[in-house]
């Protein structure tokens, strides 16, 4: 995905051959966009690619803060590591993170293009996250097919539980991956695109867990994580993706927090 700036703040990266530049355009108040979120029938899964490098950044960041307050929405930041090769390292930042963001752009024929902020909704509509109209669209749209919802809980022996819905008349067998997260980072940036700036980021995704294959049908599956792996101040997100093949990520049928 390319964008062609005339003259405005921007965002450019270059990443395996593949370069995105990123602008920030006016577009509908971020409250109006939080509350279009609340006309969603079930989960709203929200993904927004991230860095702290990133001088397009700190507004999706903002937004997306605004959007996890409504109760549908899933969210998660995931910091990338491929802007640490500037004069500052994103403290946040993680592979497996650029790796996913790489097997959505994979997944949805988009050659493997990145970009910086980009926001996944359901694993089926990929926008700028600072681009309030087009955040907007995307939501809009997630309410035409949503995820089912996963419930999430602990077992008597501590470890994470999940009583999965039943998607097999959808789009066939899923991946299911778990997220656990910081709910608030604050973050002071002393060099790079953002030096000096003071940014808030919501649901910041610590660590990555491989739960395994889903066949799609209802059952309750108890995983390997024990509940003392989630951070207090934080949470857990699981998401069942449709498998498109190696190295390419399907939408999201299903999801849960906890």
């Amino acid at each position: 995905m390319n964008y062609i700036i005339p003259a405005l703040l921007f965002c450019a990266l270059f990443f395996f051959g593949t370069f995105a530049v990123v602008s920030i355009l006016p577009g509908p108040a971020h409250s109006d966009i939080a509350k279009s979120a609340g006309n969603v029938n079930g989960p709203v899964v929200l993904e927004l690619f991230t860095s702290q490098s990133c001088s397009s950044c700190p507004p999706a960041d903002k937004l997306l803060g605004e959007l996890v307050q409504n109760d549908n929405v899933i969210a998660l930041s995931c910091h990338v590591d491929y802007w640490n090769h500037l004069s500052w390292k994103d403290t946040q930042s993680h592979a497996f993170c650029t790796q996913r963001q790489r097997d959505y752009s994979i997944g949805q024929n988009r050659g493997g293009r990145i970009f910086t902020p980009e926001l996944q909704v359901n694993g089926r509509y990929s926008t700028v996250g600072s681009r309030g109209s087009e955040v907007k669209r995307a939501l809009e749209q997630a309410s035409q097919s949503p995820p089912q919802k996963i419930t999430v809980q602990v077992d008597e022996d501590g470890f994470i539980s999940l009583a999965l819905p039943d998607v097999t008349s959808r789009e066939g067998s899923l991946n299911l991956r778990g997220y656990s997260y910081l709910s608030t980072v604050h973050q002071q940036i002393a060099r790079g695109e953002n030096r000096g700036r003071h940014v808030s980021y919501t649901n910041s995704v610590q660590k990555e867990f491989e739960i395994g294959r889903w066949d799609g049908g209802s059952k309750i599956l108890k995983t390997k994580i024990k509940a003392q792996e989630i951070p207090q101040d934080g949470g857990f997100v699981v998401i069942g993706r449709v498998s498109a093949g190696p190295r390419a990520a399907g939408p999201v049928l299903a999801a849960g927090k906890f």
